[in-house]
């Protein structure tokens, strides 16, 4: 059964891979890009070029786990 769950998991892992870069894929097409990231304490800040325009978005990084956790859930159809 172990191998079973490592293949399952390593298809899931390549897919949530290939989502991210299909939305990044997106982004660019609509002029967004991630620039850089860094940590700062309890938040990361994020410079995002939108359109020529620089601007940077601080989240905190509880929340940015916890919104990945349920976004990852709703991927992987674990959500009630």
């Amino acid at each position: 059964m172990k191998r079973v769950f490592e293949m399952w998991f390593d298809a899931k892992i390549i897919e949530l891979h290939t989502y991210v870069k299909n939305s990044k894929a997106e982004l660019g097409k609509n002029g967004v890009r991630i620039q850089s990231s860094k940590k700062d304490g309890d938040f990361t800040i994020y410079t995002v070029v939108e359109k020529g325009i620089v601007s940077e978005k601080r989240y905190s990084n509880i929340a940015l786990r916890n919104h990945c956790e349920e976004e990852i859930k709703r991927l992987l159809g674990l959500t009630e």
